[in-house]
């Protein structure tokens, strides 16, 4: 099964968790955390990114994220690979540090912002880890209510957090123990593939990813190279190059591969098999191929 592409756009805001390979601990130590803590901010400053809401569990993370120049893929190659060798180096191990790809989930800020921001700082008292959210130091939740907080990254924003409740933290703290009162809400329990909104958000969003809607209802997930985007990477290349890239980067089925050069399905059929098998043979076709690929993955991870 493909796996879904990242939806990235300016302005864009995304719920962004990852557990450690085989569930185990990611954090062996409080430097450990600040060493996580130290790439995020490189990362958020690098690509401009602001953070609104962290917590550090000791085999996950949740990072609630704002994009305003989009590179979410980029910023999250940048924080996980850097702190995965830092991580490495100091405990002098190597190989994987994390469980496949990180999660994120596109949310729509109206519906969802302050419902993420109480589930991430409820996390600790989720897990048995303390009573009081406020009590937990690797949250951004202390800093938010103006509490003194050494740790946190200089990119973590409050501002747009405090602006629901005029600016008193005291009610943001309220909101958050309301979460307390009966079951902890789980708001990634009403997401519907990779989007956490409503109907129209998902519609909007859906589209302008080019989604394929026969696969859409929240179990395949199967998202699309937008086709401008493809046929502007792939305008210099042989045709046969162009049909099999679209047909496996782009994942474009061979109909549509068809109507777009305006020649028959089994034509494009055979000129796939073709490619391929000539693929496992042209080594510097098979290096071009591959560029491609890795151009085309800008959008995805």
């Amino acid at each position: 099964m493909p796996r879904p592409l990242r939806i990235e756009y300016p302005g864009a805001f995304y719920h962004i968790f990852s557990r450690g390979n085989e569930r185990k601990e990611i954090f062996f130590s409080d430097e450990d955390r600040l060493l996580f803590l130290t790439a995020l901010d490189e990362a958020c400053i690098r690509y401009k990114a602001k953070l609104h809401a962290y917590c550090l569990m000791p085999n996950h993370y949740h990072l609630l994220l704002e994009t305003p120049q989009g590179h979410l893929s980029r910023l999250m190659k940048y924080l996980l690979g850097v702190y995965t060798i830092r991580f490495n180096r100091i405990h002098k191990r190597t190989g994987h540090l994390f469980q496949g790809r990180y999660k994120s989930y596109l949310v729509e800020k109206e519906e969802y912002f302050l419902e993420l921001s109480r589930y991430i700082h409820l996390n600790p008292v989720k897990a048995a880890m303390t009573d009081y959210p406020e009590s937990f130091e690797w949250s951004s939740l202390r800093t938010i209510l103006g509490q003194p907080d050494p740790h946190a990254p200089k990119c973590l924003e409050i501002h747009s957090t405090l602006d629901y409740f005029d600016h008193d933290a005291s009610a943001y703290l309220k909101f958050v123990y309301d979460g307390l009162k009966g079951r902890i809400k789980d708001p990634l329990k009403e997401a519907r593939g990779p989007f956490l909104g409503g109907e129209e958000f998902i519609a909007n969003y859906r589209d302008r990813a080019d989604l394929d809607g026969r696969d859409f209802d929240g179990r395949l997930q199967t998202l699309r190279l937008p086709l401008d985007y493809t046929q502007e990477v792939l305008e210099h290349e042989p045709t046969s190059l162009q049909m099999y890239a679209l047909w496996t980067l782009a994942r474009r089925s061979q109909p549509e591969i068809a109507k777009l050069k305006g020649i028959s399905v089994s034509a494009v059929s055979k000129s796939i098999a073709r490619f391929e098998k000539k693929l496992n043979h042209d080594h510097a076709l098979k290096l071009r191929y591959d560029e491609l690929k890795r151009a085309m993955s800008n959008v995805k991870d």
